[in-house]
């Protein structure tokens, strides 16, 4: 992989189901040429969540004031769908810039959706919901999803990422895909790019991140494969975009 030559063909990029965002649309496209780019939009109305509502024991929480409310099947279904519609007038605004894209709206699990569009993509990437409303078991299912897929490069794309710097965790010392990734992701005005050579914890890389404003964590396979729940941990810590690259 060069800088120069786009990085991926066949782009599926799924959006957060209750806060869709342009941020994975516009990740999934400077991965590739556009007009060489087919795009896969993908948004999934999760049954996990109508299931959960259906539960006479359900409640929701509200961030703001820790009132609680009963959780009504009816109420998810609707906050879906709303969220289904802002996803598609986002699509449709890149959409005409593009050679081949399409818009594609399911009901199933996210983990099951994920396995069925990897089959010959280049890139896939998951808009993922702020911090403040990851659960360790959203964290674990996202995460376990990350590592099956065998694609060239898959990821949790963030809304707000501090586009000051890039860290790099390498598998070893030599140069390979994880920089050639981020040499892809700063065109023009060239971000600072960091090097860090695993194993190494996710509070180390936290801390580094902060400490040099570095926003998007680019981790070659090799490397998250060596240690099983790093991943997780940074996706529930992580505030800026998560990508791992073949």
């Amino acid at each position: 992989m060069s800088a120069a030559a786009p990085l991926a063909r066949r782009l599926v990029a799924i959006f957060d189901p209750y806060a869709p965002d342009a941020a994975v649309l516009d990740m999934a496209l400077r991965l590739g040429a556009p007009s060489r780019v087919t795009l896969h939009a993908l948004f999934v109305e999760e049954t996990e969540a109508m299931t959960l509502g259906s539960l006479p024991w359900a409640r929701e929480v509200t961030l703001a004031t820790g009132e609680a409310r009963p959780l009504r099947a009816t109420a998810v279904e609707r906050e879906l769908q709303r969220s289904a519609a802002s996803a598609r007038a986002l699509f449709e605004a890149v959409a005409p810039g593009l050679a081949g894209a399409r818009f594609e709206l399911v009901r199933g699990r996210l983990a099951a959706e994920l396995a069925r569009v990897a089959a010959d993509a280049s890139a896939v990437l998951l808009g993922w919901p702020p911090a403040p409303r990851r659960s360790r078991a959203w964290a674990r299912t996202v995460t376990t999803a990350l590592v099956a897929l065998r694609v060239p490069i898959v990821g949790l794309v963030a809304s707000r990422t501090d586009p000051s710097g890039l860290l790099v965790l390498e598998a070893g010392t030599r140069p390979g895909p994880g920089r050639a990734l981020a040499r892809r992701l700063s065109p023009g005005q060239p971000r600072r790019i960091a090097l860090q050579h695993g194993p190494c914890s996710a509070r180390s890389l936290l801390e580094r991140a902060r400490r040099e404003s570095l926003g998007t964590l680019l981790i070659e396979r090799e490397a998250l494969e060596a240690a099983d729940e790093l991943i997780c941990e940074l996706a529930l810590r992580w505030s800026g975009s998560i990508l791992v690259v073949d």
